[in-house]
């Protein structure tokens, strides 16, 4: 005979509470950039995420760029763009590809706010429900992981 489930074995939380911090700025490690479809909101968005390596205390916070509805390259006015130039450290050049890549192994000063007063969908989220995460990158600090120089012997040039 089998088994009958009960409704409460399918209401188990899969997923850790978004963080809470204070808000304020940090200077933050970013570990993780995709760009996917919220199939919710019917839109782009480009996730960040950011921790502090050095502290055990600070939760991974994210940043969620919205790219719009439909891919396409993003303008100099938009969040995405802007920010992207601080990452980059210079405007893109004409046919630049403006990977999310780029934000990849940096540190950058970010300022941390809660989420906005109101949902998607206009309810008012509670106190429960709201949470922080990274309004804004303001600038970079260093670039993580250094190359170094290459070490390839040059072949001296054929008469």
């Amino acid at each position: 005979m089998p088994l009958k489930k009960e409704i409460s074995d399918f209401l188990v939380c899969d997923h850790d509470p978004h963080p809470r911090v204070p808000p304020g700025d940090y200077v933050l490690y970013c570990s993780e950039a995709k760009v996917y479809c919220d199939p919710g909101l019917k839109a782009y968005k480009c996730r960040l995420r950011f921790s502090d390596p050095s502290s055990e205390t600070l939760p991974m916070l994210s940043a969620f760029i919205n790219l719009g509805s439909n891919p396409k390259p993003p303008g100099p006015r938009s969040r995405y763009y802007q920010e992207w130039t601080i990452a980059n450290g210079a405007r893109p050049k004409r046919k630049d590809r403006m990977s999310p890549n780029v934000f990849l192994g940096k540190f950058f000063l970010v300022r941390v706010g809660w989420v906005h007063e109101k949902q998607y969908d206009g309810r008012a989220h509670t106190e429960h429900t709201r949470y922080s995460l990274v309004r804004e990158i303001k600038a970079l600090e260093c670039s993580g992981v250094k190359k170094l120089p290459s070490t390839e012997v040059q072949k001296p040039l054929s008469k």
